[in-house]
Protein backbone atom coordinates (compact mmCIF):
# COMPACT_ATOMS: atom_id res chain seq x y z
CA UNK A 1 0.00 0.00 0.00
CA UNK A 2 1.39 3.39 -0.97
CA UNK A 3 1.63 6.51 1.14
CA UNK A 4 -0.31 9.64 0.35
CA UNK A 5 -1.72 12.69 2.09
CA UNK A 6 -3.12 16.16 1.53
CA UNK A 7 -0.04 17.99 0.22
CA UNK A 8 1.26 18.04 -3.35
CA UNK A 9 4.23 15.81 -2.48
CA UNK A 10 2.60 13.66 0.23
CA UNK A 11 2.27 10.77 -2.15
CA UNK A 12 4.49 7.95 -3.39
CA UNK A 13 3.43 8.67 -6.97
CA UNK A 14 4.37 12.36 -6.62
CA UNK A 15 7.74 11.47 -5.16
CA UNK A 16 8.38 8.91 -7.92
CA UNK A 17 7.64 11.69 -10.43
CA UNK A 18 9.97 14.04 -8.54
CA UNK A 19 12.74 11.42 -8.45
CA UNK A 20 12.37 10.81 -12.19
CA UNK A 21 12.66 14.56 -12.80
CA UNK A 22 15.76 14.69 -10.62
CA UNK A 23 17.40 12.11 -12.90
CA UNK A 24 16.74 14.18 -16.07
CA UNK A 25 18.82 16.92 -17.62
CA UNK A 26 17.40 20.45 -17.74
CA UNK A 27 15.68 20.25 -21.14
CA UNK A 28 14.13 16.84 -20.47
CA UNK A 29 12.99 17.99 -17.03
CA UNK A 30 11.26 21.06 -18.47
CA UNK A 31 9.58 18.93 -21.12
CA UNK A 32 8.33 16.41 -18.54
CA UNK A 33 6.92 19.22 -16.39
CA UNK A 34 5.23 20.71 -19.45
CA UNK A 35 3.79 17.34 -20.49
CA UNK A 36 2.44 16.56 -17.00
CA UNK A 37 0.63 19.90 -16.79
CA UNK A 38 -0.75 19.90 -20.34
CA UNK A 39 -1.85 16.26 -20.19
CA UNK A 40 -4.30 17.18 -17.42
CA UNK A 41 -5.17 20.76 -18.31
CA UNK A 42 -6.07 20.08 -21.94
CA UNK A 43 -7.31 16.49 -22.01
CA UNK A 44 -11.04 15.89 -22.14
CA UNK A 45 -12.86 13.68 -19.66
CA UNK A 46 -11.89 12.49 -16.23
CA UNK A 47 -8.39 12.57 -14.78
CA UNK A 48 -6.79 9.34 -13.63
CA UNK A 49 -4.95 9.20 -10.32
CA UNK A 50 -1.35 9.11 -11.55
CA UNK A 51 -1.82 11.87 -14.10
CA UNK A 52 -3.55 14.06 -11.51
CA UNK A 53 -0.85 13.55 -8.90
CA UNK A 54 1.93 14.25 -11.41
CA UNK A 55 0.20 17.40 -12.67
CA UNK A 56 -0.21 18.73 -9.13
CA UNK A 57 3.43 17.95 -8.33
CA UNK A 58 4.56 19.62 -11.57
CA UNK A 59 2.44 22.70 -10.87
CA UNK A 60 3.87 22.87 -7.35
CA UNK A 61 7.43 22.68 -8.62
CA UNK A 62 6.72 25.40 -11.17
CA UNK A 63 5.39 27.52 -8.31
CA UNK A 64 8.68 27.03 -6.46
CA UNK A 65 7.46 24.52 -3.89
CA UNK A 66 9.65 21.52 -3.16
CA UNK A 67 9.18 18.25 -1.33
CA UNK A 68 10.15 18.42 2.33
CA UNK A 69 13.61 17.13 3.24
CA UNK A 70 14.87 16.89 -0.34
CA UNK A 71 17.92 18.26 -2.07
CA UNK A 72 16.43 20.29 -4.92
CA UNK A 73 18.97 22.65 -6.47
CA UNK A 74 17.51 21.95 -9.89
CA UNK A 75 14.15 23.57 -9.00
CA UNK A 76 15.86 26.95 -8.75
CA UNK A 77 17.48 26.34 -12.14
CA UNK A 78 14.21 25.79 -14.04
CA UNK A 79 13.90 28.21 -16.96
CA UNK A 80 12.38 31.43 -15.66
CA UNK A 81 9.89 31.63 -18.53
CA UNK A 82 8.60 28.09 -17.93
CA UNK A 83 6.38 29.12 -15.00
CA UNK A 84 4.95 32.07 -16.92
CA UNK A 85 4.37 29.90 -19.99
CA UNK A 86 2.56 27.17 -18.05
CA UNK A 87 0.98 29.14 -15.18
CA UNK A 88 -2.57 29.27 -16.54
CA UNK A 89 -2.50 25.63 -17.65
CA UNK A 90 -1.03 24.63 -14.28
CA UNK A 91 -3.92 26.28 -12.42
CA UNK A 92 -6.38 24.42 -14.64
CA UNK A 93 -4.46 21.16 -14.12
CA UNK A 94 -4.58 21.50 -10.31
CA UNK A 95 -8.28 22.30 -10.41
CA UNK A 96 -9.05 19.41 -12.79
CA UNK A 97 -6.93 16.99 -10.76
CA UNK A 98 -9.05 17.82 -7.72
CA UNK A 99 -12.40 18.04 -9.49
CA UNK A 100 -15.24 15.61 -8.86
CA UNK A 101 -14.36 13.88 -12.14
CA UNK A 102 -10.94 12.76 -10.92
CA UNK A 103 -9.72 9.65 -9.16
CA UNK A 104 -7.54 11.81 -6.92
CA UNK A 105 -10.58 13.70 -5.65
CA UNK A 106 -12.46 10.51 -4.89
CA UNK A 107 -9.62 9.01 -2.88
CA UNK A 108 -8.74 12.16 -0.96
CA UNK A 109 -12.39 12.90 -0.20
CA UNK A 110 -12.61 9.54 1.52
CA UNK A 111 -9.36 9.98 3.45
CA UNK A 112 -9.30 13.58 4.65
CA UNK A 113 -11.21 16.81 4.57
CA UNK A 114 -10.80 18.64 1.31
CA UNK A 115 -10.35 21.93 3.16
CA UNK A 116 -6.89 20.67 4.18
CA UNK A 117 -6.04 19.80 0.57
CA UNK A 118 -6.99 23.26 -0.72
CA UNK A 119 -5.12 24.86 2.20
CA UNK A 120 -1.97 22.96 1.20
CA UNK A 121 -2.44 24.03 -2.44
CA UNK A 122 -3.20 27.71 -1.70
CA UNK A 123 0.43 28.90 -2.02
CA UNK A 124 0.82 26.97 -5.28
CA UNK A 125 -2.31 28.47 -6.81
CA UNK A 126 -1.44 31.95 -5.55
CA UNK A 127 2.04 31.82 -7.16
CA UNK A 128 0.73 30.38 -10.42
CA UNK A 129 -2.08 32.94 -10.70
CA UNK A 130 0.36 35.77 -10.08
CA UNK A 131 2.71 34.43 -12.76
CA UNK A 132 -0.12 34.03 -15.23
CA UNK A 133 -1.47 37.55 -14.86
CA UNK A 134 -0.61 39.78 -17.78
CA UNK A 135 2.01 42.35 -16.91
CA UNK A 136 1.19 45.92 -17.89
CA UNK A 137 3.96 47.85 -19.58
CA UNK A 138 3.85 51.59 -19.06
CA UNK A 139 0.68 53.48 -18.33
CA UNK A 140 -1.53 52.05 -21.06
Amino acid sequence: MGTWGKGPFDDDTAMDFFDALSDCDGDARAERLRAAVLRVSRAPGSVNYSEGVEAVAAASLLAGMTPPSTNVEWVASLPTDLMAELADDAVVAVERAHSHASDLHKLRSEACGYDQVWEALAPVLRALRAAGEPKQNGLF
